[in-house]
């Protein structure tokens, strides 16, 4: 009996057929390529993400936060001690914010000083002025007095030299005829240059007159502002040493943010220069110094 075969007689009749010898063999469907070529490429995406990708995870550790402007120090401008403190730790502060006063005998001593010379000052303007409008009036009056007389001198001058004029022409239109001598014409001459001597005189002296009562008003001018002048510098002098008071005894910040640190006590003894206060800005983005989580990483 023969042996029976492991394939369809059909299918052993379709290998000895030599037709379709021109027709590709299928071995693989075009699906089954698209599908392989999609997991190749899930494969290469898991290994580049197994290389670069990153998973966020959330630990807890402690570190070191702080501002890219960093922590500042406010420092006292003057010598002395600490009287109040007006801030604590945490305390958010606004620019200007007063921190501390402290005391300054020394300085305020100098602004009292200062003070009292600028009285002396006004009270020796307010004397002089006084004194110079009194002098004025009674200057003003003598050289009136003075002036009045001068003018009334001069008028009667005037008037007898025009007088004496009229005489001279008369005398030597009398002499012209023989009716007087020549020494009564000269004589009459004489007395006429005399009276117009006496009038140029006085009018120099109106004119001096005039102008001392000027002096006297100007030298009581520049007398009262030689005053004002010291005045002016004493008062410059008292501004400058309250302003340098109100700097030194009162701390204020210069920064807008938190109080980290106060670095000082009331009571204490300060220096020009000591930080009082450690401020951290406000508003500025933070970065981490140090982290160190509880696994023991350091992450700078």
């Amino acid at each position: 009996m023969a042996k029976a075969s492991p394939f369809r007689q059909a299918a052993l009749d379709r290998l000895s057929n030599p037709e379709q010898l021109d027709q590709l063999l299928e071995v693989t469907r075009p699906k089954a390529w698209i599908a392989l070529a999609g997991i190749w490429l899930l494969i290469a995406v898991a290994l580049a993400w197994s290389i670069f990708g990153r998973i966020p995870v959330t630990i807890s550790g402690t570190g070191i936060l702080l501002s890219e402007a960093g922590v500042r120090e406010v420092e006292a401008l003057g010598s002395g001690v600490i009287q109040t403190l007006s801030v604590r730790e945490g305390q958010l502060i606004e620019q200007g914010t007063l921190i501390a006063q402290i005391s300054q005998p020394r300085r305020e001593q100098e602004v009292a000083q200062a003070a009292d010379r600028l009285q002396l000052l006004r009270d020796e303007r307010k004397s002089r002025q006084s004194f110079l409008s009194t002098n004025t009036t009674l200057e003003t009056q003598r050289h009136q007095a003075g002036r009045q007389d001068i003018e009334r001198r001069l008028t009667v001058l005037r008037d007898r030299n025009a007088y004496l004029e009229t005489r001279v022409k008369a005398e030597r239109d009398a002499r012209a005829l023989g009716l007087v001598t020549e020494s009564s014409v000269q004589a009459s001459v004489q007395e006429l240059e005399r009276g117009r001597s006496e009038v140029a005189s006085l009018e120099l002296e109106l004119k001096n007159n005039a102008l001392a009562e000027l002096l006297v008003t100007n030298r009581n001018t520049e007398t009262i502002e030689e005053v004002e002048d010291r005045i002016r510098e004493a008062e410059r002098a008292l501004a400058a040493l309250r302003l340098t008071l109100g700097q030194e005894s009162s701390v204020r910040s210069p920064y807008r943010g938190y109080v980290r640190e106060i670095r000082t006590n009331i009571g204490q003894l300060t220096s020009a220069g000591q930080p009082i206060v450690s401020i951290e800005l406000a508003g500025v983005p933070l970065h981490a110094l140090v982290f160190v989580s509880n696994e023991g990483k350091r992450i700078e």
